[in-house]
Parts: structure tokens; sequence; C-alpha cells
């Protein structure tokens, strides 16, 4: 992975009988600096580095602060994420 620009690949995307789903995410050094630097937070948990993707997902997904999908290499594993985050999310 490109060590210069943060890049978060999805791995596996494993759909549960209750209607959840668990993602695996990908992420390289320049991702985790990122979310240390934005956060402020000193160690990187499994904890909030989801919320921290989860919360990049969704505004993505909205277009917000200057994020959005590159859908050039895996569009219809990025296409799922959106529509389940989308779906547990509206009220």
């Amino acid at each position: 992975m490109d060590v210069d620009k943060p890049i978060i690949k999805v791995g596996e995307i494993v759909d549960h009988d209750d209607g959840t789903s668990t993602i695996t995410f990908e992420v390289n050094d320049a991702f985790e600096q990122m979310y240390l630097e934005d956060t402020g937070k000193k160690r990187i948990t499994k904890r909030g580095l989801s919320n921290y993707i989860k919360d990049i997902i969704m505004k993505a997904n909205n277009k917000q602060d200057g994020y959005d999908f590159n859908l050039d290499y895996q569009l219809k594993k990025l296409v799922k994420i959106i529509k389940l985050i989308s779906a547990k999310y509206k009220n």
C-alpha cells in the first residue's frame, strides 16, 4: 500500500442472520497516522478505528467534508457498505 496517501480497502463483508454485517478493512500507515491526528488519540484501538471508519463512510456517502468514494476497484463492496450503513442509520 502507498504510505504517503491514507488508504482504506474493504477486505471481507460477512452478513449475519440477525441482519447485521461484519466488515473487515485494511488500512495503511498513512491512514493510521491520519486517524491519530484527527482524533488526538495516542494509540489505535479496534473500536476507535471502527468508529472512525464508520464516520468516514457516512461522510463519503453524503459527500460531506470533502469525503467521497473512489469506486474504481471495489464498486460492489462499497455499494453494499453504503446500503448497509445508510439503512442502519436512517430513522
